[in-house]
Order: C-alpha cells, then structure tokens, then sequence
C-alpha cells in the first residue's frame, strides 16, 4: 500500500503562478484526474474508479514503511537496490 500525499512548497510559487496552481490541485482531485490515473495503472483515492481497472487486486494485508527497518533502509535496499538496481535496468526503453 503506498499513498502519495500533494506537497506544495510555497516558496517556488509566485503570485502569478499560484491561481495555475490551485486550478491544478482541485484537478488532481477531480473525478476525471482520478480515472485517468486508474487508466495508467495507479489507483484513485475514490475505490469507485479503481474498479475499472481489473488488473487490480485486492490488498488484504497493507503493510507499512515500519515492516521494512523504517525510510532509510527501505530506500536502500528496495527503492536504490530493486527498483533502480534491477527493474529500471531491465525495462524496455520508452
């Protein structure tokens, strides 16, 4: 189970950039935000959509940040170790 959280970092945003802005954090919210990210594998906030997407399967047992020794050496040993050191390695070039 891994949920992603919306960070914005006040001081790159200007005056003029910050309508742009929050018009883009209410889309990521928005149902049609929330499908297409169900279109392209991630799942949505609302289960209503996620339903759509049949690859999918149902987590019975989420599992936490904790089970893995904590941040640092889950980045270690699955972010850098896994994802980059083998999968990123072996995934076809786009």
């Amino acid at each position: 189970l891994s949920e992603h959280t919306l960070v914005l970092v006040e001081r790159n945003i200007g005056p003029k950039e910050r309508p742009a802005v929050e018009r883009f954090v209410r889309f990521l919210w928005s149902e049609q935000a929330q499908r297409i990210f169900v279109a392209h594998g991630f799942r949505s906030v609302d289960e209503r959509w996620n339903a759509n997407n049949p690859s999918f399967g149902r987590i019975e047992e989420p599992f936490f940040i904790s089970d893995f020794g904590g941040w640092e050496r889950a980045r270690r040993e699955i972010v850098d170790g896994v994802w980059k050191g083998r999968v990123l390695k072996q995934a076809p070039a786009r």
